[in-house]
């Protein structure tokens, strides 16, 4: 048997990635020396973050035990036990009664949907309302009016549901949740399918905040739409956390995904993505009633677009117009690949004094594009170690930054599943990303996944500490294969507390995988297993298994 006469497949994949006993002849996961293993995107609105943990699960057993006994209220927890909008058990009867502190949880037959036909939910104490998971229960506007309205001066968390279907007109705002002078925390929601009609005063369609505090943690807002400002999310003199979450297809006159007018507002671990305006397609930051600080971190931009004659910042647009007004974006992927062939209005968007400023992150565009647009006195600085398909219109001259330099994203179809609670665009094995960057934005990246991992057997950037450009942290993929004998052996990196396990098998249509040698621990650095008598096969495929 001739070298010529055999196939060596190899991936590398982990078990905490869904399906990853699954391989696609056709993926980029089984091409020598790429990685990792490329996943079925499911739907961005439903994933597997959005279902029960076992906990809740019992949770709920307990509760609908409790509910059978006559037990609707105890100690401070309130249950809702009915799905009609109004009248004993429901949830609107809940929130009326609801005294400061107190919880309320559901015991319904689920999948369940509570549809409103007399107006909008009011929270107006201090309460926490505890769904049984988004994907099983959703609170429903009924295309007819707002979902919630969060009042004055009080503080509420909403966990485990989907609210859709909120309608606001004649420029109202906040079709989903109104957040008025308060604190509210979403955890692990779905907002989606709201709209906010009736001009341009008519924001924030999913949410308006408005000199609130808003938490929003594991959620994923997408498909709403706002003929005014911020699709997604509208915030004015607020303070807002966007925390591993997923903004998605939401469209506005500025700010598709997000708009920030006015405070704080920190966007991290985030995929924003497909979202549609004139400025603005992913997120406008504007001074335009007040300082505006946004900071992006750890987050994935892509396939994000603006329209019309005067379009600009198809990813983020950055407008100083009555206040000072600041971007700073660290440690994040920014792929535009979804704009008009003759667009030149910019990925990054900077005007009217507004400042820019980027670090270890990468940006990719057309050369039509251009990555960064600055008109008018404002800034645009680099921190060093950024990565520009273009050449950076003269702004990336900051320590360890590369231009004109493709980035060589596995881009595939797009963000997909890579591990975490957000989808990522991972770097191929040989991306001038790896190792040349900074970690200014912690000690994770996108996914949650170590950062800085160091490659040895490539140089760090000048001054850097070793971690990739971008939102991803390239981890687990192979270094070198090589022939010794009849024997196959290949070298990897690895990460401390995981192990490591090399498999094969025949073919890739049926069947499972076959340990190859015993399993080994991480330690952080490079790796070597050997496959005995590889070659004594016409076909053999095998992969490299990290666990957990």
């Amino acid at each position: 048997m001739t070298p010529a006469d055999v196939q060596v497949i190899i991936a590398t994949t982990r078990v905490s990635d869904p399906g990853y006993n699954q391989m696609d002849p056709g993926s980029v996961a089984i091409r020598p020396g790429l990685f990792p293993l490329k996943q079925v995107k499911t739907s961005p609105l439903m994933r597997w973050k959005d279902l029960y943990s076992s906990g809740n699960a019992l949770l709920a057993t307990a509760v609908l035990s409790a509910a059978a006994m006559g037990a609707t209220a105890v100690a401070g927890t309130i249950t809702v036990t009915s799905t009609a909008d109004s009248g004993a058990g429901s949830l609107r009867a809940a929130l009326g009664s609801a005294g400061n502190n107190d919880t309320i949880n559901f015991a319904v037959n689920l999948p369940a949907v509570i549809t409103l036909t007399t107006g909008e939910l009011v929270v107006s104490n201090n309460v926490t309302i505890s769904g049984p998971g988004a994907a099983n229960l959703t609170i429903s506007g009924g295309n007819a009016g707002r979902v919630f309205h969060a009042g004055p001066s009080n503080t509420a968390t909403i966990s485990g549901l989907t609210i859709a279907d909120g309608l606001v007109s004649a420029g109202g705002v906040g079709a989903a949740v109104y957040l008025e002078n308060a604190n509210l925390t979403l955890l692990n929601c779905v907002i989606q399918n709201n709209h906010a009609t009736g001009g341009s005063t008519a924001h924030g369609a999913g949410i308006y905040a408005t000199q609130s505090q808003l938490s929003v943690n594991g959620c994923t807002i997408g498909s709403n739409i706002a003929s005014g400002n911020g699709g997604g999310l509208y915030t004015i003199s607020s303070t807002a956390a966007i925390d591993r979450s997923t903004l998605t297809g939401n469209s506005g006159l500025n700010g598709g995904g997000l708009f920030s007018a006015a405070g704080t507002t920190n966007v991290t671990g985030c995929l924003v993505s497909t979202n549609v305006a004139t400025h603005g397609g992913g997120v406008a930051n504007v001074g335009a009633l007040g300082a505006a600080a946004l900071t992006i971190s750890n987050c994935t931009f892509s396939g994000n677009t603006v329209s019309g004659a005067s379009a600009t910042g198809s990813q983020i647009y950055n407008s100083r117009q009555l206040s000072s007004t600041s971007s700073t974006i660290v440690n994040s992927t920014l792929l535009s690949n979804n704009v008009a062939v003759n667009y030149a209005g910019g990925a990054v968007y900077n005007e009217n004094g507004g400042s820019v400023t980027l670090g270890s992150s990468i940006i990719q565009t057309s050369v039509q594009e251009h990555s960064f647009v600055n008109a008018g006195a404002g800034s645009v600085s680099s921190m060093g170690y950024n990565l520009s398909y273009d050449t950076g219109n003269g702004f990336l001259t900051g320590p360890g930054d590369q231009i004109s330099t493709d980035p060589l994203l596995d881009v595939g179809t797009g963000p997909r599943d890579n591990g975490g609670p957000t989808f990522t665009i991972p770097l191929q094995a040989n991306s001038p990303a790896i190792d040349k960057g900074k970690a200014f934005g912690g000690g994770t990246d996108q996914r949650g996944e170590p950062r800085p991992f160091n490659d040895p057997a490539v140089a760090n950037a000048v001054n850097g500490d070793g971690s990739d450009i971008g939102a991803y942290e390239a981890d687990l993929r192979l270094t070198s294969l090589a022939r010794v004998s009849n024997n196959l052996q290949l070298n990897f990196t690895t990460i401390v507390g995981k192990s490591y396990q090399l498999q094969g098998r025949p073919t890739l249509v049926m069947g499972g995988w076959n340990g190859v040698g015993g399993a080994l621990a991480g330690n952080g650095g490079i790796e070597s297993s050997t496959a005995t008598n590889a070659f004594s096969s016409a076909v053999q495929f095998y992969r490299v298994l990290q666990t957990p």
